[in-house]
C-alpha cells in the first residue's frame, strides 16, 4: 500500500517545525480549516496535496518515515483522498476515479461558461435550466461514486418492490444519467 503522509505524520512535522496550521497553509495555498480537519483525521487530502504537504516538510529537514505508520493493508486503501476498501478491485476503482473526474471537470465547465442570450440580450432561461439539471445530476452521480468508493450502497425500496429487484442509489442514478440528453430537455 502506498501512503504518501498519515494524518498524525503531517501534525507532527508541523509541530516538529513550529508552523502554525495558517502559515503552513498559506504557504501551500491551502484552506487551513481543512489543514485542520486533515490533521485531526477528520478530511483526506488528494494525493497531489499529500504529496506537496510531504514535501514542503522534507524540505524544512523533516524526515517522514513510512515504516512507523500505522495503516493496516488488511481494511482499506487511500487512493486520491478515498479510503477505498479492499473488496473493491483495482479496476473498478480506476472506473469511478475516471468517472468522478470527468464529472467535476464537465460541472467546472457548465459553471464557468456564460449562459446562452435571447434575441433581446435577456439570459435564456431553458439554457439555465438544463445546466442545472445537468450540474444536479453530475453531483448526485459523483456522490454516489463515492458512496461506491467507501463501499457503501444504498438500496431504493421503492425501486425493489416495484421491480422485484434491488438496485442501488447508484445503479438508479447511473441510469438516469445514461439517459440523459442536454438537447433533449423540454422545459415548460
Amino acid at each position: 500500500m502506498n501512503i504518501i503522509l498519515t494524518a498524525k505524520q503531517a501534525k507532527q512535522a508541523r509541530e516538529d517545525t513550529s508552523l502554525s496550521q495558517g502559515k503552513v497553509a498559506t504557504e501551500l495555498q491551502l484552506n487551513r480549516t481543512y489543514l485542520s480537519l486533515f490533521e485531526s483525521g477528520k478530511y483526506v487530502f488528494d494525493d497531489n496535496t499529500l504529496q506537496s504537504l510531504r514535501s514542503y516538510y522534507e524540505a524544512l529537514g523533516v524526515v517522514i518515515n513510512n515504516e512507523t505508520m500505522e495503516v493496516t493493508d488488511t481494511e482499506a486503501r487511500l487512493r486520491d483522498g478515498f479510503i477505498i476498501p479492499h473488496a473493491i478491485d483495482d479496476d473498478e476503482v480506476e472506473e469511478f476515479l475516471a468517472e468522478y473526474a470527468e464529472n467535476k471537470s464537465v460541472i467546472t465547465t457548465l459553471c464557468a461558461d456564460k449562459p446562452e442570450t435571447g434575441l433581446f440580450g435577456g439570459v435564456v432561461q431553458e439554457d439555465v435550466e438544463s445546466r442545472q439539471y445537468e450540474i444536479i445530476l453530475l453531483m448526485a452521480r459523483n456522490f454516489l461514486l463515492i458512496e461506491e468508493l467507501q463501499g457503501h450502497l444504498t438500496l431504493m425500496p421503492s425501486q425493489a418492490e416495484e421491480n422485484e429487484q434491488s438496485e442501488n442509489m447508484a445503479e438508479y442514478v447511473r441510469n438516469l444519467f445514461s439517459g440523459f440528453n442536454r438537447n433533449s430537455i423540454s422545459v415548460e
